[in-house]
């Protein structure tokens, strides 16, 4: 009983940090298209 418990505190110890940097990281991802899409219509703009 005890052990189970503990182990669970731990599972969710672990995962939900995980689950945080996991969510980062694909908000980075999509930061970073958006800002190559921008870069790169500029450098369209800028070349006409």
């Amino acid at each position: 009983m005890h052990k189970s418990v503990v182990n669970t505190v731990n599972d969710t110890t672990f995962l939900y940090p995980n689950k945080i940097l996991h969510e980062f990281n694909a908000i980075m991802e999509e930061f970073i298209k958006i800002i190559a899409w921008a870069e790169a219509v500029q450098g369209d703009n800028n070349s006409q």
